[in-house]
């Protein structure tokens, strides 16, 4: 597998928040440099969604990890040796944090929406 620089691991099947990373990321005058970022996700709608983008006519690193688990940490302990740095764009469930590798933990950066952080339950009696 080739190292990169950074690694980013999308884990939610959706692409209008993710794509914003992509634009981001593709968008020369924020000086990245695409050769050094993997754009990685589980899900084929997002990843077929991801194809294509490019920046100076080079295509951004992606790749699908099949998996018939997409929330299970093995994607993240697949990646990590292969990184700098790896951002994950959203969480795993908590209980599977048991099965990291303790010498990733450094390597990695958590970019988390407000669902990973707090978890939410709607009962309209409760307002």
């Amino acid at each position: 597998m080739t190292y990169y620089r950074y690694i980013h691991i999308f884990l939610m099947d959706e692409v209008k928040f993710s794509s914003r990373i992509l634009k981001m990321l593709s968008d020369k005058s924020n000086k990245f440099d695409p050769k050094e970022h993997l754009l990685v996700t589980p899900f084929k709608r997002v990843y077929d969604a991801f194809r294509g983008i490019k920046q100076d006519n080079y295509e951004l690193n992606i790749e699908l990890y099949k998996t018939e688990h997409p929330m299970s940490i093995t994607i993240l302990n697949h990646y990590t040796p292969n990184c700098d740095w790896i951002f994950m764009h959203s969480m795993f469930p908590i209980i599977n944090l048991i099965f990291l590798k303790r010498n990733y933990c450094k390597k990695i950066i958590w970019r988390s929406w407000g669902h990973d952080a707090v978890g939410f339950s709607y009962d309209e009696h409760s307002f």
